[in-house]
């Protein structure tokens, strides 16, 4: 090793530290970045280091001088435990690296069958889909995406078809004019969280007046049950209330009631400017 001044140049072979960080330089006395330290590479090249334990002074020194009996590069027959399976595309041999068993935690077991992903598009080549919105052909390859394996075809050409098409639960966000006949069943979660996000959480059954911290105990209820997006025509219920009131089994009088709490709290949250009870 040696030591060698930055600005003037002065060289010295002893350590200059002394226990300290930086060597001030006893020559021109500079203390700015000190006496920087410098190493002989086996290639006889002299360098300065970047940090500490750098013994080389490039990648190809290092690769060159690296000891030759350690285990890097070498193959243990008895430590590859993987399955040797010949490929259903090619039948070459090929041990089966990619197997999901489940002993690491996760739920899904699939074996590996193909030795490549060129062996794999070989056996599954794309397949031809046809829109379901506008009859638009098109080109995809099956099982590949996580929808594909939800959903076994595609069933959309592309994504303004499958927002426009009214037989997609996104419609129900995005646009308020829907006619009632348009919604089916997988509308109804979506919905009631539309309207969740229009009215709010309460935290109180217009019904029996039960009260809770927890919203999740309450749920909006559709009056006529002919589920519009109006407003007046959903109440907020709890679990046991809603039941009893899509049976058929609530009174007339328990009706009224509810429709003026919804008509206070409506107007509690500026969406309507009088509180008017329906006539039942």
């Amino acid at each position: 090793m040696k030591w060698i001044c930055p600005k003037c140049k002065y060289e010295t072979r002893k350590d200059p530290r002394k226990g300290k960080q930086k060597a001030i330089c006893p020559k021109c006395n500079a203390s700015r970045g000190g006496l920087q330290m410098f190493d002989q590479c086996p290639c006889k090249n002299w360098f300065h280091p970047d940090h500490y334990g750098v013994k080389t002074c490039s990648k190809i020194c290092r690769y060159k001088y690296q000891k030759k009996d350690g285990k890097k590069g070498k193959h243990y027959p008895h430590l590859q435990r993987a399955e040797i399976r010949n490929c259903k595309s090619c039948g070459k041999e090929f041990r089966a690296i990619n197997d999901q068993n489940g002993k690491k935690g996760g739920t899904i077991i699939r074996k590996q069958i193909y030795c490549s992903l060129a062996c794999y598009a070989k056996k599954n080549p794309p397949q031809k889909f046809e829109c379901i919105k506008c009859g638009k052909s098109f080109i995809k390859r099956k099982d590949v995406s996580a929808f594909n394996r939800k959903h076994e075809v595609y069933k959309y050409c592309s994504r303004k078809c499958y927002t426009s098409d009214p037989n997609n639960w996104t419609r129900i966000q995005r646009n308020k004019d829907i006619t009632p006949k348009e919604f089916k069943s997988p509308w109804y979660k979506a919905l009631h969280h539309l309207i969740g996000k229009k009215l709010g959480k309460s935290k109180k059954c217009w019904g029996c007046g039960f009260e809770s911290e927890n919203s999740r105990q309450f749920q909006w209820a559709n009056i006529d049950h002919e589920y519009t997006n109006k407003e007046k025509d959903w109440i907020r219920l709890c679990g046991r209330c809603h039941r009893y009131y899509d049976k058929g089994e609530q009174s007339v009088e328990w009706l009224r009631n509810v429709l003026k709490n919804q008509g206070n709290y409506l107007l509690e949250r500026g969406r309507i400017k009088n509180n008017k009870l329906k006539n039942i």
